[in-house]
């Protein structure tokens, strides 16, 4: 039975494979107007972001079937979730992000809850809060 924190560990993995290759389309501007989001400029460093979150996600899933390395990639994990939180909701709050619609919002918003609830499940996790089986 897998434990709550490996379920986590591989949903964020997931959820950050998607957001790579999101990133890793950061020259394709059509696919970026259409989903309102704002493109980094040069596109290498979005680019590179992309390849770092690919890596970041399979370390996550390889993670979460290794009970001596879950909690440590877990807090790990939610640092760098919660900075980006952080990262996303000051850009929104400041109204710099121009070229920005409404849906581009509506997804940095989902965006931003969603790292924070992976923030918060990983901490929690990560701490010793994962009691559904980490005795394996």
């Amino acid at each position: 039975m897998a434990t709550r924190l490996e379920t986590v560990l591989r949903a964020n993995a997931l959820f950050d494979v998607a957001a790579g290759l999101l990133l890793l389309t950061g020259t394709w501007d059509g696919l970026w107007r259409t989903l309102d989001l704002p493109q980094g400029r040069p596109a290498i460093f979005v680019q590179i972001g992309g390849a770092a979150l690919l890596g970041f996600g399979y370390a996550q899933w390889r993670a979460a079937g290794t009970p001596t390395l879950r909690s440590p990639v877990a807090l790990a994990a939610a640092l760098a979730d919660g900075v980006a939180a952080l990262v996303v909701i000051t850009w929104l709050a400041s109204g710099k992000l121009v070229g920005i619609g409404v849906l581009g919002n509506t997804l940095l918003v989902l965006i931003t809850v969603i790292l924070i609830a992976f923030t918060v499940l990983k901490v929690l996790g990560g701490r010793g809060g994962d009691r559904s089986g980490a005795e394996r």
